[in-house]
């Protein structure tokens, strides 16, 4: 059974359908899946950004306290 006997064995309707899934939703579909994957790996990237930005401030602020009781150890 060829394919174009399949489709001419299927109402208009249907295949009005079947075009409409393949000309539109399918490919809109895989976009948005590429760019909710793109969307993902950005923001997972600003993420680790800013907690490294974040662990940055805060070891430098561990060491400036650390550095103030030192100062007052020795007076």
């Amino acid at each position: 059974m060829r394919f174009t006997d399949f489709l001419n064995n299927i109402k208009l309707k249907f295949k009005i359908i079947l075009l409409f899934i393949i000309i539109l939703i399918l490919p809109l579909t895989i976009l948005t899946i590429i760019s909710l994957n793109r969307t993902y790996k950005v923001a997972q990237d600003n993420v680790n950004k800013d907690l490294n930005r974040a662990v940055t401030l805060f070891r430098e602020s561990l060491e400036d306290n650390l550095d103030t009781l030192k100062l007052r150890v020795k007076t």
